[in-house]
């Protein structure tokens, strides 16, 4: 499963002296109020710094044996295990990183970073069950705090249980967004400078879109599906108006509603935001957004039922090239060939329709209707040109070779002028 934006949060480099120097720029009850921050942190940072004893293979608690140097708390014992499961994931050590993970929860059995840290792995490795219960438990401990929890339950969960879920993150998000900007001077780079789990607008764009999602699937039956799912596009899109797949999801809706003007104004908008020239990209813009496989998959069958094949046609191959063992891919562009029903078309359209057979077969896909299509189509197609295993390579072999005699034959033509013109 993809991990939800924000997790990674870092520190902002702010330092203590950077604090210090504002000092001067707040009233004295602020100033009092930081001095005891920094004096805090200040002390954490040095008991960070404090050697482990070299005769415990794990550092004491609460000074337990003579020669193991001085003691330190649960909760920093803790700490240092979760930094080695960060170093362990950045080189891709997931059992390592798991194992520091639970070392870290036998030393401080409430720490709500770790149960968070612990059920992303499990969550990855497909203990899903064990993963809701990491979130959960990092839920109990610390409920209004850190939203990361709630979008990973959000998308564990199913219908309105992940709605909630969804919401609560959106909550802390906003919560925290506001009570940032109305902290000032040194009090808010002190806050700053802690890990926190500030989300971007982005972020908190995403998680509107998904509670959207969820109201246009499986929640559409509920009071107030609709409106539900538009208001929370409409906050996705005012949070961030370059969200493609906002707009993609907001042609759905109007789909929905059958109004396919809206549709495709929504869509050009989502693929003028990410698709090679088709809108406002240009090198002066940050990165476009790149969307899942699976949402471009969506993007497919919007354009289908937008009837715009070529573009529907274009993200489909470049699917291909990531990969080829998709058989709803390969189904979608033999459903293309099929819907522009000409003569010329048909050979395509057998040659990636036997394909998506097979690799539905190969692959044990479970999408049962669409074998079903698939093989309806065929038969409606007949047996003829296309059905061979390396027909498409042939014909593109023979294309390139018809090129090539082409632009051969067009060069000896312009060479023959040449030479009448100089005769003359």
């Amino acid at each position: 499963m993809g991990r939800p934006s924000g997790k990674n949060t870092r520190k902002t480099g702010k330092t203590r002296k950077d604090a210090r120097r504002r000092l001067g720029e707040v009233d004295p009850a602020k100033q009092k109020a930081l001095e005891a921050i920094l004096k805090k942190r200040q002390e954490k940072t040095e008991k960070k710094k404090q050697p482990v004893g070299a005769s415990s293979s794990r550092p004491s608690v609460n000074g337990g044996g003579g020669n193991a140097g001085p003691s330190k708390s649960r909760r920093a014992m803790a700490e240092e295990y979760l930094a080695k499961a960060e170093e362990a994931l950045e080189t891709f050590k997931f059992e390592e990183a798991r194992a520091h993970c639970e070392r870290a929860l036998e030393v401080e059995p409430k720490h709500a970073k770790a149960f968070e840290m612990l059920g992303d792995l499990l969550a990855e490795e497909g203990e899903i069950e064990k993963a809701k219960e990491c979130f959960m438990k990092a839920m109990e401990i610390e409920p209004e705090e850190g939203y990361v929890k709630y979008m990973y339950l959000g998308q564990l969960l199913e219908g309105l249980q992940a709605v909630e879920q969804y919401e609560k993150g959106v909550h802390i998000m906003e919560k925290t967004r506001e009570s940032q900007k109305n902290s000032s001077g040194a009090a808010a780079a002190a806050a700053s400078s802690e890990e926190s789990d500030h989300a971007t607008n982005t972020e908190i764009a995403r998680a509107y879109t998904s509670i959207a999602e969820i109201y246009l699937t499986d929640a559409c039956f509920e009071e107030n599906a609709e409106q539900r799912c538009k208001e929370c596009l409409d906050r996705a899109l005012e949070e961030d108006p370059r969200n493609a797949e906002a707009h993609q999801l907001m042609a759905s809706y109007w789909l929905s509603k059958e109004n396919k003007e809206n549709a495709k104004s929504s869509m050009e908008k989502s693929l003028s935001l990410w698709l090679p020239d088709e809108g406002d990209n240009n090198e002066d813009e940050d990165d476009p957004p790149v969307l899942s496989y699976q949402s471009r998959i969506e993007t497919a069958k919007i354009l289908i039922e937008l009837d715009e094949l070529d573009k529907s046609e274009s993200v489909l191959c470049g699917l291909l090239d990531e990969s080829d063992t998709v058989a709803q891919v390969w189904y979608m562009l033999g459903l293309i060939q099929v819907e522009r029903s000409t003569e010329h078309h048909k050979p395509f359209a057998r040659f990636y329709l036997k394909r998506a057979s097979k690799v539905f077969h190969a692959t044990e896909c479970d999408d049962q209707p669409i074998l079903e299509h698939i093989t309806e189509m065929l038969e409606q197609l007949g047996p003829g040109e296309g059905d061979q295993e390396d027909w498409l390579e042939q014909n593109m072999i023979q294309e390139e070779g018809l090129e090539e005699i082409g632009e051969a034959s067009e060069e000896e033509e312009s060479s023959s002028s040449s030479e009448e013109e100089m005769e003359e």
